[in-house]
């Protein structure tokens, strides 16, 4: 089978942006899914396809997916003849996995694209796409069906009397809070403000900014950080892999300063078996989440969780409707090829046998 595997940053998405100002982490995060599924599909005989921006990725790591797969390079100067390419190449082959952000609406754009041509994806698409895609829908969808998630707001509608309803959720007294961008991807332009700096923030009618209806607003919740991956075949059938803990670390600009809105953090990688954790969230709760969501669950897709060690609760986070960094440490955990299971899903094996214990550093090359 000929497929193509296309990924956003390192395949041409950002040739109109400078290289310097290309998150280093995305940069990292899209080039270790490229390799590791293009490897993967490579191992298990399929004749692979994709293109790379050569200002993103190096001479050695372009020497190396060269001999896996047939590489075109993306016009350094011309986005839109790259995302035509992106379509003429997925037309050519017998499938495509696409690989990209959330950011600026890029993963739902470019599938959108590629599914009005006619292409056959491995991905996620239609009202699943949408609402996972974006941090906001994937509240109001939880809200309905009654799956734990924090409480959100669009910032443009948070109030003092929301604010003094939720706080008793958050992890101190006084309550902290978490501003994200409701199409963010990764730790990417996430925010924790202490209760002090939010008000201070909301004062000057922050959250009436033009802006103010593209960022949501969590109370700060207690917990330990975990995800859970699945692919989900044709069938719309999810087969889910085991749990992992996430390690996370306040990035570089952080550090030093004492919590404020300018805390950000910085996803690091996975422990597995997760650590500090004596329980597994229901099946059922994530078989209906994903319902939730809509139709067009297809491929790869990964949940954010909270796991609370007082209550023994479980909370989703988030859902990621695309390949995610969990791919790559759960790849070298698995005793087999990973990658052939998005093609061809296992039906009803045992997962769990099939891993090793593996602490997975996302920031390793």
């Amino acid at each position: 089978m000929r497929i193509a595997v296309l990924e956003w940053i390192c395949g041409g998405g950002l040739v109109a942006t400078p290289h310097d100002e290309i998150p280093r982490g995305l940069r990292i995060e899209g080039w270790q899914m490229l390799s590791t599924l293009v490897e993967g599909l490579a191992m298990a005989q399929q004749n692979v396809v994709t293109v790379i921006d050569a200002r993103v990725v190096n001479g050695t790591e372009a020497q190396r997916i060269r001999q896996l797969a047939e590489v075109l390079i993306a016009d350094p100067l011309d986005y839109h003849r790259t995302a035509n390419s992106w379509r003429e190449i997925a037309a050519q082959c017998d499938a495509t996995i696409v690989i990209a952000p959330e950011i600026d609406n890029v993963l739902v754009d470019v599938i959108g694209s590629l599914a009005a041509a006619g292409v056959e994806l491995i991905n996620c698409t239609a009202d699943f796409l949408l609402n996972a895609s974006d941090k906001h829908r994937t509240a109001l969808c939880f809200e309905q069906a009654h799956i734990p998630h924090p409480p959100t707001r669009l910032l443009s509608d948070v109030d003092e009397d929301w604010l003094v309803e939720v706080q008793c959720l958050g992890s101190q007294s006084p309550p902290q809070w978490m501003l994200k961008p409701t199409d963010g991807a990764g730790g990417e332009g996430i925010l924790t403000f202490n209760h002090a700096d939010f008000m201070r923030y909301l004062e000057p009618a922050g959250h009436q900014s033009p802006d103010a209806k593209r960022w949501i607003v969590q109370p700060r919740l207690r917990g330990i950080h975990a995800s859970r991956s699945a692919i989900v075949d044709s069938s719309g059938v999810c087969h889910w892999l085991p749990l992992v803990s996430q390690d996370f670390a306040a990035s570089p600009e952080s550090e030093g300063r004492e919590l404020s809105h300018y805390q950000k953090f910085q996803y690091h990688g996975f422990t597995l078996p997760p650590a500090g954790v004596n329980s597994t969230p229901a099946g059922d709760v994530l078989n209906a989440a994903v319902a939730a969501l809509g139709a067009g669950a297809l491929g790869w897709i990964g949940f954010d969780l909270l796991f609370d060690p007082k209550t023994a609760a479980w909370v989703i986070i988030e859902v990621n409707p695309r390949l995610t960094s969990s791919f790559v440490g759960l790849s070298r955990a698995f005793e087999g090829n990973l990658s052939q299971q998005l093609i061809e899903p296992l039906g009803s094996s045992n997962w769990q046998a099939k891993f090793r214990p593996f602490r997975f550093r996302q920031l390793e090359p």
